[in-house]
């Protein structure tokens, strides 16, 4: 199994292995184009967008700044809106479904490492320390609005429908058509439907 293929299964891997870093090269790559050119070049935008995502839905729009780690694990549906200086660390899948607004400063975070120091940090061979990660998918659902400076934590999925207030740290699963806020996060009430 490569270090890719156990990245993504969630386990242990190594995450300076050949594959991965060439992959995070090409995603610096592109998101210096996507931050730089492409700001005010829209046809450069969705050329670079498309080729940094896994997949990028009808109509979705992706401000600059914007980082992750490789891209290629980002999938967007149609209509998304992801606000500037967000930071998706996509060492796993991140799904965001169609309609979706997510808040500038947002992070989206599917790696996670051991707590333990001794299984973090291994000698890596040559007299230094190399760290160990795992990852864990994170899903948000259709027609959810994320605040501004929401956190998200590894594994989390947001129901659709779900309003996560500004500044939340999301570290547990969060039902569909709630309004929920706070760090953690909790529901505070369900969604009331317009009279």
């Amino acid at each position: 199994m490569s270090e890719k293929e156990k990245m993504l299964a969630g386990e242990l891997y190594e995450g300076r292995s050949p594959e991965l870093l060439a992959r995070y090269w090409t995603a610096r790559e592109l998101l210096m184009r996507l931050n730089g050119p492409a700001v005010t070049d829209p046809g450069l935008r969705a050329q670079v967008l498309k080729a940094l995502l896994g997949g990028i839905g009808a109509r979705s729009w992706v401000e600059s700044p914007f980082m992750c780690d490789y891209g290629e694990n980002i999938f967007l549906g149609d209509d998304v809106y992801v606000g500037y200086n967000c930071i998706f660390q996509d060492d796993n899948r991140i799904s965001i479904g169609a309609g979706t607004l997510i808040g500038a400063g947002t992070i989206l975070s599917a790696p996670v490492h051991p707590i333990e120091p001794d299984a973090r940090m291994v000698p890596d061979g040559q007299g230094g320390l190399r760290y160990r990660t795992q990852t864990k998918p994170v899903t948000i659902g259709a027609r959810c609005w994320l605040g501004v400076g929401v956190r998200v934590l590894p594994g989390v999925t947001v129901g659709d429908g779900c309003v996560v207030g500004a500044g939340s740290v999301v570290t547990h699963n969060l039902p569909p058509m709630t309004v929920c806020a706070g760090v953690p996060c909790r529901v505070l009430r369900e969604v009331r439907p317009k009279d």
